[in-house]
């Protein structure tokens, strides 16, 4: 999202512009598998099933927000500006995750005894 204003600068661009997001796609899918795995390491059995739909729902709400700010963004700032906003979203949240996330509980230094069990 945050290439895309830099991609679209005239029609005979806008090949660039597909191939970004057709490659976007590609590293999306694996998302909802390697969700799955994430939470059977962290979330025990018995609550496994609450917070795979917790997630699933923060998903499909952060979607349905995206579709819903996205026009009203484009219209007050330009087209432009919602790309690089939600861009940077994205780009904040994938840092987070770098610096923070552990594979497992027993790999995480914030974790305490009781929770690597």
């Amino acid at each position: 999202s945050l290439l895309a204003p830099a991609l679209l600068v005239s029609q005979s661009q806008l090949h660039w512009f597909w191939l970004c997001y057709f490659i976007m796609g590609l590293a999306e899918g694996p998302s909802y598998p390697t969700t799955g795995s994430m939470l059977s390491k962290w979330i025990p059995s018995e609550e496994r099933g609450a917070a795979t739909s917790i997630v699933d729902t923060g998903s499909s709400v952060a979607s349905m927000l995206t579709f819903a700010l996205a026009p009203i963004l484009a219209t007050r700032f330009g087209w432009r500006f919602a790309f690089r906003f939600f861009g940077s979203i994205s780009l904040f949240i994938c840092l987070l995750w770098a610096l923070r996330a552990a594979n497992r509980p027993s790999e995480d230094r914030l974790c305490t005894a009781e929770e690597r069990r």
